[in-house]
């Protein structure tokens, strides 16, 4: 029975968090009028509220970050939606990992270890060099809940993964707020300044994901192939 106590507030916890989300209206259209109508409806507090949306993106499956993100740069601009979208993010994520380090290492160690065998292989690296190894996995699959999850149900050091996913994440954060405000200004789409940003930005990305990859030295992080 006791077994079952941990795992069980961790679901509560989640429960209670989708309920509130649902509820505030957090989980509404993920458009820039959608979004707009969220931070109006909040205001003056209309930041926080998208803070705290990017915090829910940040801890659970459901939502997605960087949409959500690109969205706030649309409406917010891009230095707003970076201030407020990489707290939020990174408070989820800490949020999220210490609720699975505490109350459900563990049932989560079990799970990734039958569906994602590539990370446990990586549970001595994250020992040795955690700040690295979070940092390259971060540099491939960004600010994902469920990588989130995995690294809390090994044997990282909590600062490592808070201070790699802190500056990991501010690459992804900068680039989403940047394209997305890019995206709605009155330059026509083929202009040589929504290029650029858009070029600079997936040369940015994809060489961080190859150098990512690199340090990871070739370790299969998804599923095994049947």
């Amino acid at each position: 029975m006791r077994r079952l106590v941990r795992p069980t507030i961790v679901v509560l916890v989640l429960l209670a968090a989708g309920w509130a989300t649902r509820t505030v209206g957090l989980a509404g259209p993920l458009t820039p009028a959608g979004l707009r109508t969220l931070v109006d409806a909040y205001a003056p507090w209309g930041g926080l509220a998208f803070m705290a949306l990017c915090g829910a993106s940040g801890a659970l499956y459901a939502l997605p970050p960087l949409l959500i993100i690109a969205v706030g740069g649309a409406v917010l601009g891009p230095r707003l939606a970076f201030v407020y979208g990489w707290s939020g993010l990174l408070a989820g994520a800490l949020l999220a990992f210490g609720l699975v380090r505490l109350f459900a290492r563990d049932q989560v160690a079990g799970l990734v270890g039958r569906r994602f065998p590539g990370l446990r292989l990586l549970d001595e690296r994250l020992v040795q060099y955690g700040f690295v190894t979070v940092l390259a996995l971060r540099a491939v699959l960004a600010l994902s809940p469920p990588l989130t999850w995995a690294l809390a149900a090994t044997r990282v050091r909590p600062w490592d993964h808070a201070a790699a996913t802190a500056l990991g994440g501010a690459l992804w954060v900068a680039a989403a707020a940047f394209l997305g405000d890019t995206m709605v200004a009155d330059d026509p789409w083929l202009s040589p300044r929504v290029l650029g940003v858009a070029g600079v930005t997936l040369v940015v990305l994809v060489a961080a994901g190859a150098i990512g990859r690199r340090l990871l030295g070739g370790v299969r992080l998804g599923p095994p192939s049947r």
